[in-house]
C-alpha cells in the first residue's frame, strides 16, 4: 500500500460549509439537481443529507464521519503524544517499536476497535504510525545524545539549589561580584592532534567515504581556558605530554599563554597551583580586588596549596555540583562547542594544505589560537553566563522538565507518608478554622478551634499551679465530645449508606512522582479509557540495598572557606595516609645493609621465620 496514495474520485472531498449551503438551498425550494451541479456534488448525496437535516436538525452532521475508522480518538491520541514528548524529556525516549507496541497495549487493553493484523502480529501497524507521525506535527524522529545516569540523577532541584544559595551568599558577601567583572569560569579542554571526521561531499550511492587523518591515535595536550561574565577572556594554560616544558611548545600560541609539562598531558594538583598564580597575575587580583572562580569538583582543583594561594590573593572559589558541567558551567554550555568545531576545522585546513604530513604537539598551540580567535567572542561568553544563572544572576533559569530525568530515583519520603496517615487518621474536617458540628435538629454549631496539647504537657508529672495541664485535659475532653456528636449525628441521617460510600473513595494516597499527572478519561461509550501512564508507567528506579561502604558524595561548595578547606585537607590527608601504608619502604636483607622499595612484598611463612631469626 503507499504511503501517500492519490485520489482517484472527489468522493467525500466536500466541505462542511459548501454542504449546508447546498442544504438550506434545497430545504428553501431550489431543486436538487440544480443545487447539486452548482456546487459541484452528487445529487445522490445532497438528496442524503437534506434527508437526515429533516430528520436531525440543526445538530446534522454535513460531512463524512471519517473518524469511525480511527483506532484511538484525538484526545486520546493526545495523550499518548504527551506521554511520548515527557518520556523523551526524561531521557528515556521510545523509538517507533516501541510507540507501535504501546499504540497495541492501549488498544488490547482499553478493549478498542482496531485491525486483526494488530493482534496477530502483537504490534500497530506501520501505515498507523506514519498516519499518526503525519497527524502531530510537533514529533520527530532525532538521533539521541549519550547522557551518563550520573549526570541524569545529578542535576536535581536540591543540588542546584544549593549552589545558587552559596552563589548568592559569595555575592552579598562581595557586592563587587555583582557586576559580572570579577566573576570568572575555569574548565579544561582536550585538544588532541587528530581531528573529528567532517562532512564530505562524494558521489551518490558511494559504499564507503573516507577521509585522512594525521595518525591513527592523537595524541592529548591539555587546554585549560578561563573566561569572565564580562565577555572577556584570559590567556590560556597548555599542558603538554613531556616532562619538561620547552618555550617552543608554543610557538604561535595565544600571547600570555602559561606552558606546563606533565607526562600524561593531564592536569594535576601540582600543576594547578601554577594555574592559580596565571590566573591571579592576568586578573590582578588582591585582598583589595577580589575576585570569583567558579570550577568543578575535580580533585587537581581542590589542592590545598592552590586554596591557601587564592584564599590569601583574595580569590573566592566557588564548586560546581557533581556531573552538573554540561548545565551550570558556562564553557561548557556555549563556549567548548563551537571552540572544538572551530579546533577541527583548524585541523582539516592543515591536512590539506600539507598532505602528506602528521600534526604534532608543537602546533597545537597555533591551533588553539585560530579556535580562541573564532569561538572566544563577546556574544558567546556572555551567552554562556546567561544560559547558566550565574549572570545576571536567575536562580529560575531551569524549569521542572529539566528536572524530569533526576525524577526517575526519586524515593517517597517514609517520615513524610507516617506524619500524612497519621494526620488523616486524626484530623477532623474543618472549615474557616471552625469545626462543623450538626446537632440533632440538623442545626451547625460552631465550636472554636481545638489546639491539642503539647507532649510535654501530657507527661508533665508535676501539674502547674497555673492549671496549663487542667486547660490540657478539658481541651481534649472537649474533642472527645465534640466528635461524639459528630459521628452520632451522622450515624441517625437517612442518606447515611450514599455518604459513606463517598467517604470510602477519600482515602490517603502515596505521593507520585513528577510527571504522573495523566489521569483517565470516559469514550463516548462510557468505558473508562487507561492512560499511557496506567498501562506503562513512567520510568522509575528501584530501590538498591546498599552493600559496603560508599564513597563520601561531593557537592557544591566554597572551597576558599576555612571549614571546607580544612575538610578538604583532612580528606586528603587520609587519602594519603592509606596510600602509605599499602607500601613498604624498607625491606631488610642484610643486618648493616638496607635498600628501598615501592613494591609490596609477600610475607610467606619462611620469611617471617627469617625475620625472627636475625
Amino acid at each position: 500500500m503507499p504511503r501517500s496514495p492519490k485520489r482517484k474520485t472527489t468522493k467525500g472531498s466536500f466541505s462542511e460549509k459548501a454542504m449546508k449551503e447546498a442544504v438550506s438551498c434545497v430545504i428553501q425550494g431550489a431543486k436538487c439537481r440544480m443545487v447539486a451541479k452548482k456546487f459541484n456534488l452528487s445529487h445522490q448525496t445532497l438528496a442524503r443529507y437534506v434527508q437526515k437535516y429533516k430528520q436531525l436538525g440543526e445538530g446534522a452532521r454535513m460531512r463524512p464521519n471519517y473518524e469511525v475508522r480511527k483506532v484511538f480518538s484525538t484526545e486520546q491520541e493526545k495523550m499518548l503524544v504527551d506521554y511520548i514528548i515527557k518520556s523523551a524529556q526524561m531521557m528515556y525516549g521510545l523509538t517507533y517499536a516501541d510507540i507501535r507496541n504501546l499504540a497495541f497495549d492501549l488498544a488490547s487493553k482499553n478493549d478498542l476497535q482496531r485491525p486483526a493484523s494488530w493482534d496477530e502480529h502483537e504490534s500497530a501497524g506501520k501505515e498507523w504510525l506514519v498516519g499518526f507521525m503525519k497527524r502531530h506535527k510537533n514529533l520527530s524522529l532525532r538521533t539521541a545524545e549519550g547522557c551518563s545516569l550520573g549526570r541524569a540523577i545529578s542535576f536535581n532541584p536540591t543540588n542546584v539549589n544549593r549552589f545558587y544559595d552559596l552563589l548568592e551568599s559569595v555575592i552579598r558577601r562581595f557586592p563587587q561580584f555583582a557586576d559580572g567583572t570579577r566573576v570568572y569560569n575555569l574548565d579544561e579542554k582536550g585538544t588532541e592532534t587528530v581531528q573529528k571526521s567532517a562532512k564530505v561531499v562524494a558521489e551518490t550511492g558511494s559504499s564507503q567515504v573516507s577521509r585522512i587523518k594525521s595518525q591513527e591515535r592523537g595524541t592529548l595536550v591539555t587546554t585549560c581556558a578561563i573566561i569572565c561574565a564580562d565577555g572577556t577572556y584570559i590567556p590560556p594554560a597548555m599542558v603538554f605530554p613531556r616532562v619538561k616544558f620547552k618555550q617552543h611548545m608554543l610557538n604561535g600560541a595565544v600571547p600570555g599563554t602559561l606552558g606546563l609539562a606533565n607526562k600524561t598531558g593531564w592536569m594535576t594538583r601540582k600543576l594547578f597551583v601554577e594555574v592559580m598564580k596565571h590566573f591571579i597575575k592576568h586578573t590582578r587580583t588582591s585582598l583589595e580586588n577580589p575576585s570569583l572562580l567558579i570550577y568543578d569538583n575535580h580533585e587537581s582543583h581542590l589542592s590545598i596549596e592552590a586554596l591557601d594561594l587564592a584564599k590569601s590573593n583574595g580569590v573566592t572559589v566557588l564548586t560546581i555540583p557533581p556531573h552538573c558541567s554540561n548545565k551550570l558551567q558556562p564553557l561548557d554550555v556555549a563556549v567548548f562547542r563551537s571552540f572544538g568545531n572551530a579546533y577541527d576545522a583548524a585541523l582539516n585546513s592543515h591536512t590539506l594544505q600539507n598532505p602528506n604530513t602528521n600534526i604534532t604537539i608543537y602546533q597545537v598551540a597555533e591551533f588553539v589560537k585560530r579556535a580562541n580567535d573564532r569561538s572566544m567572542t563577546r556574544n558567546n561568553i556572555a551567552s554562556s553566563f546567561r544560559a547558566t544563572g550565574i549572570f545576571p544572576f536567575d536562580r529560575n533559569i531551569f524549569t521542572e522538565e529539566d528536572f524530569l530525568p533526576s525524577t526517575v530515583s526519586d524515593r517517597p519520603d517514609p517520615a513524610g507518608a507516617e506524619t500524612e496517615e497519621t494526620v488523616n487518621q486524626t484530623t477532623i474536617e474543618t472549615s474557616d478554622d471552625f469545626t462543623d458540628v450538626r446537632s440533632a435538629d440538623g442545626c451547625v454549631d460552631e465550636v472554636a478551634p481545638i489546639t491539642p496539647p503539647h507532649p510535654a504537657a501530657a507527661q508533665n508529672q508535676n501539674p502547674n499551679p497555673t492549671g496549663s495541664c487542667c486547660c490540657a485535659s478539658s481541651a481534649v475532653q472537649d474533642a472527645l465530645r465534640v466528635l461524639q456528636q459528630f459521628v452520632a449525628c451522622h450515624m441517625h441521617e437517612d442518606n447515611q449508606q450514599e455518604e459513606v460510600a463517598e467517604v470510602a473513595e477519600i482515602k490517603p494516597t502515596a505521593s507520585k512522582p513528577v510527571g504522573s499527572k495523566q489521569t483517565s478519561i470516559k469514550t463516548e461509550k462510557g468505558k473508562v479509557f487507561r492512560s499511557p501512564e496506567e498501562i506503562r508507567g513512567l520510568p522509575n528506579a528501584r530501590s538498591v540495598k546498599q552493600v559496603g561502604k560508599r564513597r563520601a558524595k561531593g557537592r557544591s561548595m566554597i572551597a576558599t572557606d576555612t571549614p571546607e578547606r580544612n575538610e578538604i585537607a583532612a580528606r586528603q590527608e587520609k587519602s594519603n595516609r592509606m596510600a602509605n601504608s599499602k607500601k613498604r619502604t624498607a625491606v631488610k636483607i642484610e643486618p648493616d645493609e638496607t635498600v628501598t622499595s615501592t613494591k609490596p612484598i609477600k610475607r610467606t611463612k619462611r620469611r617471617i621465620a627469617e625475620e625472627f631469626a636475625g
